[in-house]
């Protein structure tokens, strides 16, 4: 079964800067909500594992999501903005 989402393209951070952002502290647990991550274009219930963020269903940790990000085109839908 698939869902399809509309989200607007230009509404999604890149994997590796939200993970800049988490790291930095300016997207916590406090102050967002992890609503989809895309990985290639499609929906996944990977999620991040972090100081002060921990959200997603299949959490991985900071160095597992950089590597994820190196590797596929990674898309956070984050609704904080």
């Amino acid at each position: 079964m698939f869902h399809t989402h509309d989200i607007d393209e230009k509404d999604l951070i890149d994997g590796k800067e939200f993970l800049e952002n988490v790291r930095n502290r300016l997207i916590t647990n406090d102050n967002s909500t992890l609503s989809h991550i895309f990985v290639n274009g499609l929906e996944s219930n990977l999620g991040l594992a972090s100081a002060d963020f921990c959200q997603g269903n299949f959490l991985v940790m900071e160095d597992v999501f950089e590597e994820l990000c190196e590797e596929y085109d990674i898309k956070v839908d984050w609704a904080g903005r």
